[in-house]
């Protein structure tokens, strides 16, 4: 609603200002370039058309569309060439037929405007007032150019721009885990999550994972051991170019958690936990699949700096953390606004 409320105000600018002219056959050149879920040039041709009335000036136009990957906004650079000269709009929307509705009334706007010399209407010694000059997408409402007879310039005609483009998203993913390595066991699963800050080619990310409890016990003992199980939050800063709708995050950081071990085939179990310190590196693939949701696959290492060890009773060392961990992750990332 807010793409046709835009296309309308700029609409009803210019019906109040565009002066009568002649009909012309055909005065309208379009070169446009989009993605292909945009309108083609033939609907933006048409649409400036259907705006023109009978304007006989001829104008041409060449349109680039591009979308931004990481916030799904579209962006229109468009080049007018009229009768004055040559000149250049930036707009963007989250509407790609919006822009190309919008694209279309300005080329007719542009037809409107007249050669740098007034013209003169039969022999009448009052010359034509001068259609407006279009204004910079930047400026809200300025005065045209005053008219011969010195009566009350007109306001130019505006073109409301879509709302800025927040500079900072935010996301929240969740994701299971294959760990290898780090606990007990060659491999095991984990879950976990991250709340991000996202930006242009750049995300930092809040991350929090628990790894499920794996089991060991003393190769003399088997009758003895313990169950491991750990729980880490990091904070990591990554660097994530793009390419259309895949990005490529590349994560380093800190990471601190506590692990936990309780003890089995003894009268009293027991409890113990310590704190694991160390660095994690991460990289992976992220898929756009709409502005607001996106598929994540990655892999990542864990480096511990600090490594506790548990025993059982006075049985020895049955487990220290291992001094390097793997993981593959797989999760859904929600995006937000």
């Amino acid at each position: 609603m807010a793409s046709h409320g835009l296309v309308t105000q700029v609409a009803l600018s210019w019906l109040v200002t565009a002066p009568a002219v002649g009909a012309s056959e055909d005065p309208v050149g379009v070169q446009w370039q989009a993605p292909a879920e945009c309108p083609g040039a033939t609907e933006v041709r048409e649409e400036a058309v259907r705006r023109m009335g009978t304007s006989t000036r001829p104008v041409s136009a060449d349109g680039v569309v591009t979308r931004d990957p990481t916030t799904g906004e579209y962006q229109l650079d468009l080049r007018l060439h009229h009768a004055r000269g040559e000149e250049t709009r930036r707009i963007r929307g989250t509407s790609c037929k919006a822009l190309a509705e919008v694209a279309g009334l300005w080329v007719a706007i542009a037809s409107e405007v007249a050669p740098a010399e007034s013209e003169e209407v039969g022999t009448s010694a009052t010359a034509v007032p001068q259609p407006p000059v279009l204004p910079p997408p930047a400026i809200a409402v300025a005065p045209s150019e005053p008219s011969v007879d010195g009566s009350k310039p007109q306001p130019l005609p505006t073109l409301p721009m879509a709302r800025p483009r927040l500079p900072l998203r935010a996301g929240l993913r969740a994701f299971v885990a294959g760990e290898f390595l780090l606990l007990p066991q060659p491999a095991g699963l984990g879950f976990g999550g991250t709340l991000s800050l996202l930006g242009p080619r750049f995300r930092v990310e809040l991350r929090g994972e628990y790894l499920l409890p794996e089991s060991t016990a003393y190769a003399n003992t088997p009758t003895t051991g313990g169950t491991i199980d750990l729980w880490t939050v990091g904070l990591s800063a990554c660097y994530e170019p793009a390419l259309r709708t895949v990005s490529f995050p590349i994560c380093g950081g800190a990471v601190g958690g506590m692990v936990s071990g309780e003890a089995w085939g003894v009268a009293v179990p027991l409890e113990a936990r310590d704190w694991l310190v160390g660095l994690r590196v991460d990289a992976g693939v992220m898929w756009s699949l709409l502005r607001y949701f996106a598929l994540h696959v990655g892999v990542g290492a864990l480096v511990p700096l600090r490594r506790p060890a548990f025993h059982v009773r006075d049985l020895g060392e049955l487990y220290r953390v291992r001094e390097f961990g793997l993981s593959l992750t797989a999760g859904a990332e929600v995006r937000f606004p």
